[in-house]
């Protein structure tokens, strides 16, 4: 009756802010997004993905005025809200320079969580029969 129809696997991007202008940022994101689309439509064999990332929810996450560490406010609400929902995590370029995303690695890696290292180009499989390291 037809072929099944896929969901999309659904991506967290996580890449680095500080110290980046807003030019840098959109440059860095679009850039990460082409080939994240790429490596994600091969490895899993789908051409639908939907990505959740934090430099298109900026807005969406206000830090309250008593907020010590804003930082940790911001990687632990992208963790809890984005990260706990995807498939795979795609690390983008230079994430190792980021506090924040080598916090991220390390919860994805402890909790078995797919993902790729486009600095690498590594995909780190943890969570079917294919366990594993693969070149992307």
């Amino acid at each position: 009756m037809g072929d099944k129809i896929k969901k999309p696997i659904v991506v967290f991007l996580s890449s680095p802010f500080t110290g980046l202008t807003d030019e840098e940022l959109r440059d860095n994101h679009r850039n990460n997004v082409r080939e994240l689309t790429d490596i994600v439509c091969k490895h899993y064999g789908v051409s639908d993905i939907k990505i959740l990332c934090a430099f298109e929810n900026q807005d969406n996450f206000k830090h309250s005025d008593i907020c010590k560490h804003k930082g940790l406010y911001y990687v632990g609400k992208y963790m809890s809200d984005f990260m706990s929902t995807c498939d795979v995590v795609v690390f983008g370029h230079n994430w190792r320079t980021s506090t924040g995303c080598v916090l991220e690695q390390y919860a994805a890696s402890l909790y078995g969580l797919d993902y790729i290292d486009l600095d690498q180009r590594n995909v780190y499989v943890h969570t079917n029969q294919k366990k594993g390291v693969y070149m992307a």
